[in-house]
């Protein structure tokens, strides 16, 4: 059935379908990476995506038509402008939140699961538990909060040949504050809606009694729980990375984080300051730990990436 929708959608997505985990992301001119991150996601599990590109100009339909044909993913043109402020001067939705929402309509029912991330962020297995196997353990739950794991440039300037995973292997240290973030895999039939990137409006039962939201470990997390700065259901009052984490390759190449926040801004607030970029850039960098645990993934990649024969374009083609 092909879905009807405030923009266009390449491809068709069945709703006779019934996935575990399916995938939502929002993009712009990623084309560069776009292969790597939906074949590793595939490795991992992941078995359906919802991909919307917002005013991409590179040649991401190429890149993504093998899958498109296949049905593993559904490309939604999602070409509308950031609204910072909504009539009477609160803050607008912008395209990510209304993606969000849009893959959970769609997705409420079919897929047991969504998992709703970024581009430059990886699901990322940390024991031999397999992603099924960790989602059984928190059936009942309408949420899991994973946290972060922030890695910086490794001292690239630019952007380097081959996979994001192979070429970033620095991060901060496991306290550093920006790990107490979390990304979440929701169950689409407990949540209402997205409130941010982080989190989602929970649904209730018939009891009236407000869906759980969980930890790694199957401990609830409430905003009765949680310590500043969290005193939302964004991060957590602690880092762990005993079964997932999310990878956070947020800064890649000095390059590519300049091109980002120029073309992006802040996704709060929009803004493009120079200051604010530098100030973050300096905030965010982290590389006090070598860590290779994504290095054995990289072999198998290549060679699922190399069977596509797509030709996928150079940083400096597209930009």
């Amino acid at each position: 059935m092909t879905i009807v929708m405030i923009g266009r959608v390449i491809g068709i997505f069945t709703t006779m379908a019934n996935f575990n985990l399916a995938a939502c992301m929002i993009f712009r001119d990623e084309a560069h990476n776009l292969q790597e991150w939906v074949e590793y996601h595939m490795m991992i599990g992941v078995e359906h995506f919802f991909l919307y590109s917002h005013l991409s100009q590179d040649n991401y339909r190429e890149v993504l038509q093998p899958y498109i044909k296949r049905r593993q993913v559904t490309l939604v043109e999602w070409n509308f402008p950031r609204r910072r402020f909504a009539p009477g001067g609160g803050r607008g939705p912008f395209p990510q939140v209304t993606a969000y929402d849009h893959a959970l309509e769609r997705l409420r029912g079919t897929a047991k699961w969504m998992m709703a991330i970024d581009s430059d962020e990886f699901l990322t297995k940390m024991s031999d538990l397999s992603i099924t196997d960790f989602l059984k353990r928190h059936e009942g739950a309408a949420a899991v909060l994973l946290n972060w794991a922030m890695f910086g440039t490794n001292g690239h300037k630019t952007r380097p040949e081959g996979l994001v995973l192979e070429n970033y292997t620095k991060r901060g240290h496991k306290s550093f504050d920006k790990n107490h973030h979390v990304k979440t895999i929701i169950d689409p039939t407990r949540i209402k809606y997205s409130l941010d990137p982080h989190q989602w409006q929970l649904g209730c039962n018939e009891l009236g009694e407000t869906y759980k939201v969980v930890d790694e470990h199957g401990t609830p997390v409430t905003r009765e729980t949680q310590t500043e700065p969290f005193l939302n259901l964004s991060g957590t009052p602690e880092v762990s990375w005993k079964y997932f984490r999310i990878n956070h390759y947020a800064m890649r190449s000095e390059e590519e984080f300049k091109w980002k926040i120029s073309q992006r801004g802040r996704l709060s607030s929009g803004v493009r300051n120079d200051e604010w970029r530098d100030q973050h850039f300096k905030k965010q960098n982290r590389n006090d730990v070598e860590d290779t645990h994504m290095l054995k993934y990289v072999s198998t990649l290549k060679r699922r990436i190399e069977t596509q024969n797509d030709v996928t374009p150079t940083w400096q083609e597209v930009h």
